[in-house]
């Protein structure tokens, strides 16, 4: 897997209003991402998000949950009318395969945190399952080690998406390296200031430079399968 035709999927995470996610539409993002974890300064209840949701006809809208209880979740998913699940907390697999047996495995996404090292053992359980899967950094902390995940293609049978301190100035170098199927960013594209809005122009020009890392790089194994896909796609 890797670059699919010379493109890299986009996700623009923690939008918290509906301009935002109309902006990361309109920037040629695949998804944004709306999270549910309360401890979270980009926490958004289902009824906000629900009104961010309906300001978008394109992108792909995922739901970030760590250690939810799956009720909840999957009501919130139905709420919202969530198209993908990304579970950013403890999660075994086993509550993967729980959630995934009412929503189906496509449509969930596993986030595991990293530091300097990348265990693939850690990923590989959820990949064999079918289960995409996100690779982010230590909260608050830099980018991720790329060198590290140059080889993910080979060792997985499902798209990673990467995260991880990402900004404009250095998502470029990281699909180069990382060769991924999907970026992930949120503070990396947000406005100074402590509102947690994003920044338009920092919102394009990430899109921008990622896709054109892609487009410069030769991807080791073309898939059809993509990361972000809408429910009824």
């Amino acid at each position: 897997m890797g670059v699919l035709g010379g493109q890299v999927e986009v996700k623009i995470c923690g939008i918290v209003r509906p301009h935002d996610a109309r902006v990361a539409e309109e920037a040629g993002a695949d998804a944004i991402g709306l999270i549910f974890v309360p401890r979270s300064p980009r926490c958004v209840t289902p009824q906000q998000a629900r009104a961010i949701r309906a300001t978008v006809a394109r992108v792909c809208c995922v739901g970030v949950f760590a250690n939810a209880d799956p009720r909840e979740l999957l009501e919130t998913v139905d709420t919202v009318g969530l198209d993908l699940v990304q579970l950013h907390g403890q999660e075994d697999l086993q509550y993967c395969q729980t959630v995934a047996s009412e929503l189906g495995v496509h449509r969930i996404i596993k986030a595991i945190r990293f530091t300097e090292q990348v265990d693939y053992e850690l990923l590989a359980p959820y990949a064999d399952a079918g289960i995409r899967l996100l690779v982010d950094g230590a909260f608050g902390g830099g980018p991720l080690p790329w060198h590290r995940l140059s080889d993910w293609h080979t060792r997985l049978a499902v798209p990673l998406i990467l995260a991880g301190g990402l900004t404009p100035e250095n998502v470029g170098t990281a699909v180069t390296v990382v060769r991924p199927a999907a970026v992930d960013v949120a503070r990396g594209v947000e406005a100074s200031g402590k509102s947690r809005a994003k920044d338009p122009a920092k919102i394009v020009r990430f899109v921008q430079a990622a896709r054109n890392a892609a487009a410069c790089s030769a991807a080791p194994q073309q898939t059809a399968t993509r990361a972000f896909v809408r429910r009824h796609a």
